[in-house]
């Protein structure tokens, strides 16, 4: 059979029906760029909270700490107040046992925040202080109410009752922060007047 140069020409022409039917098949993954390829992501930071109000929370004293009395003598305890970011501590009372009293105020600028952790500890002269308790609580109610008065339960590494903290606490919304009195005290950082930020290197 002869082949025409016009047959060849038609047999070699695409099937326009095949190339008009839509690509079912899954596109391949890009994958990351060449390392020598800058890469053009935009740079999109989380916007900043605004402080709405400030909770002041008041370290009263401790009532039948369980870790309070040891074979050395009474405890030095102290209590660190953590709200986010931010710690601050009481100063360490001195042979307070299973009794101390602090009655020192702590202020915390409020944005999202919903819990507060408390923890007690023994002031050591030489070597790391020890643990006499722990507590974290759910402040929400206390910024609905705008206050609260009592106390919390603090548990040991066992989850056993551990004690008791007497506290006062009260919130405040921007602009209705009463003036302070000159001669009021202030909770502070152990050695130091500043709070301490648990972001920042010690």
């Amino acid at each position: 059979k002869n082949v025409t140069p016009n047959s060849i020409t038609m047999s070699s022409q695409p099937d326009v029906s095949e190339l008009n039917k839509p690509n079912h098949s899954k596109p391949l993954p890009l994958g990351k760029p060449p390392p020598h390829i800058l890469s053009h992501e935009p740079n999109i930071r989380p916007q900043q909270q605004h402080p709405f109000g400030k909770l002041v929370v008041t370290i009263i004293r401790g009532v039948n700490l369980k870790a309070g009395q040891g074979v050395f003598g009474r405890a030095d305890p102290y209590v660190r107040v953590k709200i986010g970011d931010k710690a601050l501590f009481t100063n360490p009372h001195k042979s307070g046992g299973k009794n101390p009293e602090w009655n020192e105020e702590f202020e915390f600028e409020m944005t999202t925040e919903k819990e507060l952790e408390i923890e007690v500890l023994d002031k050591e002269v030489i070597g790391s202080d020890k643990f006499m308790g722990f507590a974290r609580v759910n402040i929400l109610d206390w910024v609905a109410q705008g206050e609260y008065q009592g106390a919390i339960e603090l548990l040991d590494q066992s989850n056993r009752n551990a004690g008791r903290l007497a506290v006062n606490a009260a919130f405040y919304r921007h602009g209705m922060y009463p003036e302070k009195n000159s001669g009021s005290t202030h909770a502070n950082a152990i050695g130091s007047p500043k709070a301490t930020n648990e972001n920042e290197k010690e």
